[in-house]
């Protein structure tokens, strides 16, 4: 068991000494053996959770790619012109042009929004009159290229037609009040619950600020509704520098949280 222990000893002593004539990616993956070497227990639980995520990715796109395929194969129900539907997160219009059906999806955060409005051309043909009607007795050249522009832009919007529905997707901005979630920190104490507030988000990505007992932390998370079966809208993982670092715990923190 000694001559076995000291050869693998003797086997990292190697590649440490390897590290300083390598560069870029050889010198990483010689660090990744290194630690792969010392923590056995460790890079097996990696490797599985790696595997899992690569998995889960490949199985939601080839399901997002056979989905794509059978909405354009599809068509629209006899007198419509446009379908507008959410599910899992992803917004899905389908429209009618001069015979042809197109479609687009589009990935919709929790934390965003969706505002469908449509038009009214009865009341942009009243504001268009009352325009025609100032500008007719507009005194000076600025007045005058100021209601020009007004009407510019309602003749715009009325030569859009009739029914027009129009989709208002939020996909980023600032969150206030800020959105509340908890989750599972892991460190060198172990894993401990802990809270934290979410305050900007973009796309699947966002900013927050939480703590447990180890300290108080401030970094990101990012969805994992595209990596995982099932595509859970709240689950995400979170990385962050602990800027109040309490008991003994890390600098940084990490671990999954689930927004509320």
């Amino acid at each position: 068991m000694a001559s076995k222990k000291s050869s693998s000893k003797m086997k990292l002593a190697s590649l440490t000494k390897l590290l300083p004539l390598l560069s870029g990616g050889a010198g990483y993956a010689v660090v990744a053996v290194k630690w792969a070497f010392e923590h056995p227990r460790l890079a097996l639980e990696a490797t599985l959770v790696a595997a899992l995520v690569v998995g889960g990715w490949l199985y939601n796109r080839k399901v997002a790619q056979l989905h794509d395929a059978s909405l354009q194969a599809g068509k629209l129900e006899d007198g419509f012109r446009q379908q507008i539907k959410l599910k899992d997160g992803q917004l899905e219009i389908l429209r009618m042009e001069n015979g042809k059906l197109s479609s687009h999806t589009q990935y919709v955060p929790p934390e965003g929004s969706i505002v469908i409005k449509e038009r009214d051309l009865k009341d942009l043909h009243a504001k268009y009159q009352a325009l025609l009607a100032k500008l007719r007795d507009a005194m000076t050249p600025e007045e005058r290229e100021k209601l020009q522009k007004e009407i510019d832009h309602l003749l715009s919007l009325l030569s859009a037609g009739d029914g027009v529905v129009i989709v208002d997707v939020k996909t980023e901005g600032f969150l206030w009040p800020p959105r509340w979630g908890a989750g599972l920190e892991w460190g060198n104490r172990g894993i401990q619950p802990r809270i934290d507030t979410k305050w900007a988000f973009w796309d699947r990505y966002s900013v927050i600020l939480g703590g447990s007992k180890m300290g108080v932390d401030i970094g990101g998370s990012r969805h994992l509704d595209d990596v995982l079966w099932g595509r859970p809208q709240n689950l995400e993982v979170f990385g962050g520098y602990k800027f109040i670092r309490l008991n003994g715990g890390e600098s940084w923190a990490a671990g999954l949280r689930m927004g509320f």
